[in-house]
């Protein structure tokens, strides 16, 4: 139900236990259904104002922008208002608030920072009467500044505002109104277009969209951190010789997760230049250092000296190791999960605790192989390239055509598709859309539908742990298999637009080589190609254990419900692991469903996109360096993913789970998530502003044979929706059409 940012600002301001005048929310969808009764209930006298999706999020307000209408008594004023609000969204979706208007002595907002100067102090801007005026900007306000104690006639208001700044994570500014001495709140939103901090810790979301590029749970993101901080982030800095506290190096902010700088830094002054990357462009730009050597010899002695101490991670053993221990290890260990149901509280969480373990071992192995191969492979083998002569789009052609098990569920889904539309007495069936249970019903009076399902059943049974992202807030394919089936039957719709690329690269590059170059470049290819995929199959693998621990969580959500802990299974994923722990272990639990609700709303109140960096609260990006083209120009990225494919455009800012493009669609989008595969298949192009080769969203790009140009600074603010372009991925070229 889509209520629209400001509703949503109103019901966290009730959870919290804020007073707010009684309101009607009437969805987007919605309708005036009996305007008697909502006067009854809040009037004498009512406000209507609108509440748009896209209103009052932290990069752009648009208070002010929309109508509100004031002093609505009657059934017949308020239809006219109701309509007057509507209209006002040019075309728009809007939702609309209906509220009792108060009758303020004085009213204004107030703002937890200084919006200008981002100074840390509060400004109060107040007027007499209500507080239409200040909002239109016709009445000079009274403007208080508060820095320490605020008068006391302010106080309440200021300790309102401070408390659900410290709630939310980041400056806001709130609208009030005081009646007869009661305080009003009568609006929450995120203070917009914040400058950046000049100090303090800083944060980047860059490094983090390896992981997870979309927002998170609550419930996910306290899993995972811990995993990532104590698995991966202090061993690595360990064997560089570093030993600091790691607790906190993954933040949480407005629902996407942020790593560290420091960690960033650490790596820069202990790599060689040459596997560095672009290692600063995770940096804040006044925070990215010159190019030193770097302490090449040091760095090189440290690694052989671990290595030597830890010979099952050796490049020719380290992998055997991960397939051949780890991987039947966690296969065996989540076949043998009996029933959840049956199981004991204790017996839950020494479940959920093996989960864990599974984890720590996946991790411990995989991460040697993607910070000690994977990456310095391809970067030694770019340069090889570099120095024959060969240009960047060589390099793509080489690692194009790879296939992981992530690819492969989505190769099968699409050959399964295909296996349909070769059925035409069928084949309206599914371009309708079917559910799962249809069509195991179906499959009693017709065989076509029983060779599909059985299909279909190889497909869960191979990869039934793929999920539309790696949050487990999110079913796997096995818990709905109404998901897979869905995609089935949008590929059904659509000839392919994936395609395998037959040009054979590599007999191009060897034939321009001497015999002894060859040699070195044939075993430096296998070995790229053999960590390249092992890049992927750990994420397969990992998700995986993430899938079966879901299942952990949601019989744990499951019982909750059942004895009133909360209200509903979807809430769980909106407390954290501690809480979880806690119910089993017999802990007070009386706070828990309170505590799930306001983060559920603080979930919904964030669904923007924050800035590429982090400091303090304040979420900023880079200076607008966004190139400048006409018709008939082109702009220079990275190729990633060679082929060429001209079509419409569909900007996608923040990548949701469940989106699905119209087939043949280019994407745009800051970077895409392996969860997202989905949507890959259904792209006729993809144009990513961050990530380079070794992105996840590039290799599954390669592995579908989807054309793909990378690192397009800003590109999701440089097209817009509907744009005709061409997306060439092997001279890394976006094309415009004269």
């Amino acid at each position: 139900m889509n209520i629209g940012a400001k509703a949503r600002g109103l019901k966290l301001l009730e959870l919290v236990g804020a007073n707010v005048p009684p309101y009607t929310t009437i969805p987007v969808d919605g309708s005036l259904v009996d305007p008697e009764r909502i006067l009854d209930e809040h009037g004498p006298i009512v406000v209507v104002r609108s509440s748009s999706p896209d209103e009052d999020g932290s990069k752009h307000s648009m208070a002010g922008q929309f109508d509100s209408v004031l002093n609505v008594m009657t059934a017949n004023e308020l239809r006219v208002a109701l309509e007057k609000v509507r209209s006002g969204g040019d075309g728009n979706p809007m939702a609309v608030i209906i509220q009792r208007q108060v009758s303020a002595n004085r009213a204004g907002v107030v703002f937890t920072k200084d919006p200008v100067s981002g100074e840390d102090h509060f400004i109060i801007e107040s007027v007499e009467g209500l507080g239409d005026e200040l909002m239109s900007g016709s009445m000079t306000p009274k403007r208080t500044v508060v820095s320490d104690e605020a008068p006391p006639h302010f106080k309440e208001l200021v300790e309102s505002a401070r408390e659900l700044e410290q709630m939310l994570g980041y400056p806001l500014d709130m609208e009030w109104a005081v009646e007869d001495e009661v305080l009003w709140l009568l609006q929450v939103r995120p203070i917009t277009a914040m400058p950046a901090p000049n100090s303090g810790p800083s944060y980047s979301r860059v490094p983090a969209e390896q992981f997870y590029s979309g927002p998170v749970s609550p419930l996910f993101f306290s899993i995972f951190s811990r995993l990532y901080e104590e698995e991966y982030v202090k061993p690595t800095l360990e064997a560089l010789g570093v030993k600091v506290p790691v607790k906190g190096f993954l933040v949480r902010h407005r629902n996407h997760i942020y790593a560290s700088t420091r960690m960033v830094h650490y790596l820069k002054e202990r790599f060689p230049r040459i596997i560095r990357g672009k290692l600063g462009e995770v940096l804040p730009p006044d925070e990215r250092i010159s190019e030193r050597n770097g302490a090449s010899i040091l760095f090189l002695v440290r690694s052989v000296g671990y290595l030597a101490r830890h010979p099952l991670l050796w490049p020719n053993r380290l992998d055997e190791l991960f397939y051949k221990r780890v991987v039947p290890e966690l296969e065996r260990s989540i076949r043998s999960i009996g029933d959840l149901s049956k199981m004991t509280e204790h017996e839950l969480e020494d479940c959920y605790r093996k989960h864990i373990g599974l984890a720590a071992k996946h991790i411990d192995i995989s991460k040697w192989g993607l910070g000690l191969y994977s990456v310095p492979s391809v970067i030694a083998l770019e340069r090889f390239l570099e120095r024959h002569g060969f240009t960047k789009d060589v390099l793509a052609g080489l690692l194009q055509n790879i296939v992981s098990s992530t690819s492969e569920a989505a190769l099968e889904l699409r050959s399964l598709a295909d296996l349909i539309r070769g059925e035409r007495s069928i084949l309206k069936r599914f371009e309708q859309g079917i559910s799962y249970k249809a069509l195991c019903t179906l499959t009693a009076s017709d065989d076509r539908f029983l060779r599909v399902l059985d299909g279909f059943e190889i497909i869960l049974l191979r990869h039934g742990h793929r999920r539309l992202g790696r949050d487990i807030v999110l079913p796997s394919w096995k818990d709905d298999p109404d998901i897979p089936l869905g995609l089935v039957c949008e590929l059904v719709t659509t000839p392919s637009v994936t395609r395998l690329y037959e040009v054979d690269m590599k007999e191009i590059v060897r034939a321009r080589l001497s015999f002894p170059e060859r040699l070195a470049f044939e075993r430096m290819l296998a070995f790229t190609l053999r960590y390249v995929r092992f890049r992927e199959q750990q994420r397969y693998y990992l998700d995986m254990i993430l899938s079966s621990m879901r299942g952990v969580i949601v019989e744990v959500g499951n019982r909750m419900v059942g004895d009133g802990t909360i209200a509903s299974l979807d809430e769980v994923f909106f407390l954290e692991i501690d809480d979880v722990i806690g119910y089993l272990q017999g802990c007070d639990t009386t706070r828990l469903d309170k505590k799930a609700l306001i983060q559920k709303a603080l979930f919904e109140i964030n669904d923007g996109t924050p800035g590429r960096y982090l400091r303090g609260t304040i979420d900023f990006d880079d200076v607008d360096t966004s190139p400048e083209f006409i018709l008939g120009d082109s702009i220079a990225g990275d190729p990633v993913s060679r082929g060429s494919y001209t079509g419409h455009v569909r900007v996608i800012k923040d990548l949701g789970p469940g989106y699905l493009p119209e087939p043949g669609e280019i994407i745009v989008t800051r970077c895409i998530d392996p969860g997202q595969t989905h949507m890959m298949m259904l792209a006729g192009g993809l144009i990513f502003e961050v990530g380079g080769i070794l992105s996840h969203g590039a290799i599954m790009a390669r592995e579908l044979g989807v054309p793909t140009v990378a690192g397009i600074q800003n590109a999701t603010k440089l097209f817009k929706n509907g744009d005709k372009i061409t997306v060439d991925g092997t001279n890394g070229r976006i094309i415009l059409p004269s």
